[in-house]
């Protein structure tokens, strides 16, 4: 289990807060520095706050979707559906700005990416954003900084995102949000260590997150083909670190949702593996996924969405204090590992494919997803006692379906158009934060991933960060000007590829 120290947290504090009718979402979490949330849509529940003034703040019925009856006789209420007027709040779920985590937790060092002299990368993700400083023999060190993404305040997924800007005009407000967020971890990471101005400083993401953290214009990318804007551009933006300028340098996308954090974990890999054929996949919100055989190298991007971070799911929540990273089934029941020492609170993305898996195994969902146990309002509780209420309910199971669908056939469609089966495919691994903590065999029990020799599938933790020196090299630049996109997906969701794909058992082709 990885233990996560964090950093003081703020001190919670009334705030007065005027809510008009045309007032967009981000406004009020900006406000109430709600970052951790699913920008308005009333779809994860994660906007609470505890309404001192008035007394009787109307009930809505996302309220009582997320809330539970004792809950809202404490006048908690989402902050995304107070109605019009002022208000008296304090905030009782927004998450810490920052923490950091021990390098090895998150990276590991068998990947070395090999890049001499001190450096600095900044991987910049869709959900949060992550640093780490480089010592001279390339490998990281002094510890790893994390921080919640605040562009997450105008939409959780990148679409939202991409929609702020293209259709609603909101080019600076999502740049300064990245910037924010950038500078909040690396004022972190400099307390941690020392950062190098004289080094080289590498910022990677995918291909949204390099036109927002850049203020380009989206137009090619949110519309189809999917195209990023790759050259011509300003591509650097400086900031400031206690009195300090620091120059981040972003590495080019690769093409389509791709982005140079897919290119630095394939360097990172290509460093490390003996074999010739393998698959890469980043998990995440975007997941990336690129495929290396004798004919070339394929790759593609699937809209995941933010349900392995936890989102959209009623006990879901990040991989933090309280969040249930690991269950387990036995004989009497399920045995949960739990983040730090705290009694469980939710459950985060690795928690959930586990449980799935255990349920499926224990005939309590079927392999189409359907709830067969025996369980009160839908529900199976995993934690059924007074004090504790976690639970899975029957929408969590459908969002997970979706998002583990999303992948596996991202996956088929690189093995497909490669002409390559599962047994073809000599390792696979799988980068990012979240797969670092994955468990093979139950991924490929519920078929997030295809029924490889489960000892050449390595979670190998976030390899953006280790490959990122790597981002603007001419290994690089070689696989920008060869690798083969896979751009539609559309066929693979009109035949009954797309419904194996839901089914919660493992695949072949």
């Amino acid at each position: 289990m990885t233990e996560i120290n964090r950093m003081v947290p703020k001190c919670e504090v009334p705030v007065e807060i005027t809510i008009t009718p045309s007032q967009p979402f981000h406004v009020l979490a900006d406000k109430l520095e709600l970052n951790d949330c699913c920008g308005g849509k009333a779809a994860c529940g994660k906007c609470r706050v505890k309404v001192l003034r008035p007394s009787d703040p109307p009930v809505s019925i996302d309220d009582r979707r997320h809330l539970r009856e004792d809950e809202i006789h404490q006048n908690i209420r989402l902050a995304c559906r107070l109605t019009p007027g002022r208000y008296t709040v304090v905030t009782v779920s927004a998450s810490d700005t920052s923490y950091h985590v021990a390098s090895d937790d998150l990276i590991d060092r068998r990947f070395r990416p090999g890049r001499q002299g001190p450096g600095l990368a900044v991987d910049i993700g869709t959900t949060t954003i992550m640093a780490a400083v480089f010592d001279p023999d390339g490998y990281p060190g002094g510890g790893t900084v994390v921080a919640d993404n605040k562009q997450a305040r105008y939409g959780l997924d990148i679409i939202d995102r991409l929609a702020a800007v293209h259709v609603n005009g909101l080019r600076d407000e999502l740049k300064t949000a990245v910037y924010e967020s950038i500078r909040s971890v690396m004022n972190e990471l400099s307390v941690l260590t020392a950062i190098d101005r004289n080094g080289w400083i590498m910022g990677v993401g995918n291909s949204a997150m390099y036109h927002l953290a850049l203020g380009l214009d989206v137009s090619s990318l949110a519309e189809y083909p999917f195209r990023p804007l790759m050259h011509n551009v300003k591509s650097t933006i400086n900031v400031m670190v206690h009195g300090q300028s620091y120059e981040i340098n972003f590495a080019a996308p690769l093409g389509g949702f791709v982005g140079s954090d897919a290119i630095a974990a394939f360097c990172a890999v290509k460093r490390l593996t003996p074999y010739s054929t393998w698959i890469l996949v980043d998990l995440g919100s975007n997941c990336e996924i690129l495929l290396r055989c004798e004919t070339g190298i394929f790759f593609t991007s699937a809209a995941a969405g933010p349900a392995f971070e936890g989102y959209n799911l009623h006990c879901g929540m990040r991989a933090r204090r309280g969040a249930i990273r690991h269950v387990d089934s036995t004989d009497t029941g399920f045995r949960c590992t739990i983040e730090g020492d705290s009694d469980p609170v939710g459950i985060c993305g690795t928690g959930y494919i586990d449980y799935i898996s255990g349920l499926v195994e224990q005939e309590l969902v079927d392999v189409t997803g359907l709830i067969r146990g025996k369980c009160a309002d839908g529900t199976r509780k995993l934690f059924p006692t007074d004090k504790i209420n976690v639970f899975i309910t029957q929408r969590d199971i459908r969002e997970l379906q979706k998002a583990k669908s999303a992948v596996a056939l991202g996956i088929r469609a690189v093995m497909e158009s490669a002409r390559l089966f599962p047994s073809d495919i000599e390792a696979l691994y799988i980068a990012g934060s979240f797969g670092h903590d994955l468990r093979i065999d139950h991924a490929q029990k519920i078929g997030l991933i295809p029924l490889i020799d489960p000892d050449r599938c390595y979670a190998a933790g976030n390899l953006a960060l280790l490959g990122a020196g790597f981002a603007e090299s001419p290994e690089a630049d070689v696989i920008r000007n060869t690798a083969h996109r896979i751009s539609d997906l559309s066929s693979y969701y009109r035949d009954r590829r797309y419904l194996e794909s839901f089914r919660l058992e493992p695949w072949e082709m």
